[in-house]
């Protein structure tokens, strides 16, 4: 596929996603605003030290700060569960994510 075939299958996919109403126009300096119906993960105060947690768009994405022990792996993992999320192994870029 062409460098420009790809940048207009990206343009058609942020149309689609403004059409659906997931993408706001948004005024350059202005603070990003977050659909009050979409609420990030809550995690337990031991774990939300651990974890970074950013908006991707389509979903949450958790990062561990550190190396996570077996035992806090294991209640982090459980709690990404409930969410209906996943692990993604990936090396050092392993990361936990959540759909929205």
């Amino acid at each position: 596929m062409s460098e420009q075939a790809q940048e207009i299958e990206i343009l058609v996919k942020i149309g689609q996603k403004f059409y659906e109403g997931k993408l706001h126009v948004q005024k350059v300096g202005e603070p990003a605003k977050i659909p009050s119906n979409i609420k990030p993960p809550v995690f337990p105060e031991n774990l939300s030290e651990l974890v970074t947690v950013s908006d991707m768009i389509t979903n949450w994405e958790i990062r561990p700060r550190a190396f996570l022990q077996p035992s806090t792996f294991a209640e982090l993992s459980k709690i990404v569960r409930e969410y209906n999320g996943s692990y993604v192994s990936a090396g050092r870029a392993s990361h936990f994510t959540i759909p929205k």
